[in-house]
């Protein structure tokens, strides 16, 4: 006999830790897509904010800095005031590492003096804000030097930003502005765990009034199919019954007739 109560029990679970787990990964994914989307639009209003509040000390940084090579490049007199202008800048702001770079890919300023010189030309964030895109990615890191401290387990958004003097001019150098979304990717994540406790919760409660039906059901398919056997049953007694009596009736006449 078909367990109706015991599969629709097993298929339900399944079903429901499912759906939540679908619902939840879902909603995820569109959150992530979102922050990153509001993020790349932030970090590129901070490079476009620092590139002309900054222009003065930056454009003759980036002139002497074609003639520099890399290991002068943190020693000479503009990188100092670069590096004031731009810490005073992002007082306040939860932007955690600020690049620039030469249309080479050549790392002439950041704000993690160690990185200054670096060689970012194969990157492909770099190659796209080379030729006029805005890409971003958002990753994990373990421990990450900040400009102003060093940050661990942190979620971050970097974006490659073509920077030019005018809208329409040429693009003069790439911004790399890292943005510590830490504590908006943990809202989304604590969202999306209720997301999937509430989802869950609603099937669940279906799943109850559903199971009472189910089970009400079941309990008449059964009633039924022990009044099938009984009648089976009774049918069978009654059938051999009557065999017996004509089996006798049959003997009965031959021996009349004998």
């Amino acid at each position: 006999m078909f367990k109706l109560l015991r599969y629709f029990s097993l298929t339900s679970f399944v079903s429901v830790v499912i759906v939540a787990g679908v619902l939840g990964v879902f909603y995820r994914e569109i959150a992530v897509h979102s922050l990153v989307a509001m993020g790349e639009t932030n970090n590129s209003a901070v490079a476009r904010i620092l590139a002309n509040s900054l222009w003065p000390e930056l454009a003759p940084y980036l002139a002497a800095a074609e003639t520099l090579p890399s290991d002068g490049l943190a020693t000479h007199p503009d990188h100092d005031r670069l590096s004031a202008a731009v810490t005073a800048h992002l007082q306040g702001l939860s932007v955690a590492k600020v690049k620039v770079y030469d249309l080479n890919g050549r790392t002439l300023f950041s704000t993690e003096a160690r990185q200054i010189g670096e060689d970012k030309s194969d990157n492909a964030g770099f190659r796209g804000a080379r030729y006029g895109s805005v890409t971003s990615e958002l990753t994990h890191r373990d421990e990450f030097s900040g400009f102003e401290r060093a940050i661990v387990n942190a979620d971050l958004l970097s974006t490659y930003i073509p920077v030019r003097q005018t809208s329409d001019g040429a693009i003069q150098a790439v911004f790399e502005i890292y943005d510590d979304v830490t504590p908006f990717l943990a809202r989304v994540e604590r969202t999306q765990r209720m997301v999937m406790v509430a989802v869950f919760s609603i099937l669940c409660v279906l799943y109850g009034v559903l199971f009472v039906i189910v089970r009400h059901a079941d309990g008449v398919i059964q009633r039924q199919y022990r009044q099938r056997d009984a009648a089976e049953r009774a049918l069978r007694r009654a059938q051999h019954t009557l065999e017996q009596r004509v089996e006798a009736r049959t003997v009965e006449l031959a021996r009349a007739n004998a």
